[in-house]
């Protein structure tokens, strides 16, 4: 806990959170394109498939 406030402290985030300010959201890698994430959508499991609809829809 004191390892995470401290790294808090050095990068900024702590200061943000204090005030309330929104954190930076961290880049992920390279976008997909759209046909892509259409391409993984089709091709998900049933399992997959809801667990995805649960995060969207709230359950």
């Amino acid at each position: 806990m004191l390892a995470e406030l401290e790294a808090a402290r050095k990068d900024g985030t702590l200061a943000l959170i204090q005030r309330g300010a929104p954190l930076p959201i961290k880049n992920a890698g390279p976008a997909k394109s759209r046909q892509q994430v259409i391409d993984e959508m089709r091709s998900e499991s049933p399992k997959q498939r809801r667990a995805r609809m649960e995060l969207t829809t709230g359950g």
